[in-house]
Formats: C-alpha cells, structure tokens, sequence
C-alpha cells in the first residue's frame, strides 16, 4: 500500500440490525495526516463495522476523498455511528499506583502546579474517562523513552552502544508489562441471568496466544492491584486483579449484580477497538431521499 497525503474518504455502508429500514445518510471524513494509508484507514474502519455488516473502501481523488453511506433512524443513532468511526482507539492495560501513593503524589501536585513532576519517573496522571479524579498509573517504559530521546542522534561510539542497550531494555519491558488491543484475541459479553433487568453481566477476554504467558506472569506480579484500562488516553475503567490469569479472564462491575447490558458492551468495544491510522473529522452529512 504506497502513502498518500492528508483528506481522504472512506465508503462505510451501515445496515440497519433488525427492524424497518433507517434513513440513509452519506459523510465525508476527512483524514489529519499529510501521510496517510488510504487502504489501512479503510481497513481499520471495516473492522469497527463488521458486527454492523458495514464495509468501508478508501477513494482516490485530488484530493482523495471519503464517501460514507450509513443507516441511522435518529439523530443519535447517527452521532453513534460517527462516534464509533471517529475514535482512534488507542487502548493499553496499565497498573495503579496504590491508594497511598496516589494521595502523596495529588497533594505534592496540588501544592506545585505546573512545577510538579513525579518522584518515581514511572509514574504519570492519566485522566478519568467518566470526568472523575485522574488515575495514578505506572509507565515503565518511560524512563528509557526519555533517555533515548536525549541520546539518539549522538555519534559518540559509548552513546550508540547506549541507544541500542535502552532499545533492547524498551522491547523487553513493552513485552513483559505493556498490553494493548493488540494482544487480545476475544472479548465478548457473558451473561449469568436473563431477566428483565439486565443485570448479572461480565465480561470475558482472551489473550492471544503468543501474548498468553506473559500477560499471566504480569497479573500473577501485580495480584490485587487495580489495572487501569486506558481508551485514547483516559481511564475508561479500573477493575481490581483478583487473581492470576492464565492469557484470559473475567471482567466484573457494575454494582453487586455486575454490569448492564450496555455497560458490558462498552467494555468489548474498549477492548477490540483496532487503531485508527489517523484522525479522522467529518466535514459533512447529507440525508438521502429527503
């Protein structure tokens, strides 16, 4: 697939689950980035609709553009469908730092502003997802980021060796503590009672297999702590590790009965939303037959 340059268009047909058709309705969205995969963009967006039985298709033009056709019967029905087009996906499991640790690190931040800095360098604020407090999370592979940024570019032979130690030290940290959307292979909805409340839900995950053993060596370290699941850079949620995984596992929430039906179904998404390569703004919306 060659690049090609920003403000492309993507074809997305959306049928309607089940019911009397929904009015259709044509977008253009526009792609962010000077250098773009029309085809991986495409792509990933087919992947968000499959469930929905939408396609997506990438279309050349000067400039390229994107052609989107979509069912919606409502107004939010159709904010929905852009919503779940548009977001970029980005999704990493990341360890709490404890509650005590949390504290310190709020207050020391409070009293500071703008001058603050964590006193461990693995440690960063991440904002709440649902406009909470932000969450303490731990970033491993942070330090070595920093230092090879400082590094890299230096010719001095001792800096060359240093830049390839960090970068062998950032591949086996990312494989032994950093998760992602990548790794997991299944996520789906488990219902343990069918009522008329809808509640009773959890929600079950596998790793993929190659990922299995170190995903369970990482739970088994870090056993009843909080894990936070962080969606496009905001904690989406926080469930405690209760114990060992062996490459997959059970999510509960929600309250005493777990999660509603909705609840659940956010958390798969959270948890097989594929990356976009790039941002992706709608630039306008027509409604066919009107």
């Amino acid at each position: 697939m060659t690049p090609r340059r920003a403000f492309a268009a993507v074809l997305v047909v959306v049928l309607a689950a089940c019911g009397a058709p929904s009015p259709t309705h044509e977008l253009v969205f526009r792609v962010e980035q000077a250098e773009t995969e029309l085809d991986g963009v495409a792509e990933a967006v087919a992947r968000r609709l499959a469930e929905s039985g939408g396609t997506a298709e990438a279309l050349a033009g000067d400039p390229p553009r994107v052609l989107c056709r979509v069912r919606a019967q409502d107004d939010e029905a159709l904010a929905a469908i852009v919503a779940r087009i548009t977001d970029r996906g980005t999704f990493e499991f990341r360890i709490c730092a404890s509650d005590a640790e949390s504290t310190a690190e709020r207050r020391r931040r409070d009293e500071l502003g703008f001058r603050w800095t964590p006193i461990d360098a693995t440690r960063a604020w991440v904002p709440d997802g649902h406009e909470r407090d932000d969450w303490l999370v731990i970033v491993p592979e942070a330090p070595l980021l920093a230092e090879l940024s400082r590094l890299e570019g230096e010719s001095r032979p001792e800096a060359t060796e240093r830049v390839r130690e960090l970068r062998e030290e950032l591949e086996r940290v990312r494989a032994a503590e950093v998760f992602g959307a990548a790794d997991i292979a299944v996520a789906r909805v488990m219902t343990e009672e069918d009522d008329e409340s809808n509640l009773g839900m959890t929600v079950y995950f596998e790793l993929r297999s190659e990922r299995a053993e170190a995903f369970e060596e990482f739970t088994r370290t870090n056993q009843h702590r909080r894990v936070a699941m962080v969606l496009d850079g905001a904690v989406d949620a926080a469930p405690n590790i209760m114990s060992p995984l062996q490459g997959k596992g059970l999510i509960e929430g929600g309250g005493a009965r777990g999660f509603k039906r909705h609840e659940a179904e956010h958390l798969v998404r959270v948890l097989t939303t594929t990356p976009l390569p790039a941002r992706l703004t709608l630039v306008s919306t027509t409604r066919l037959g009107d």
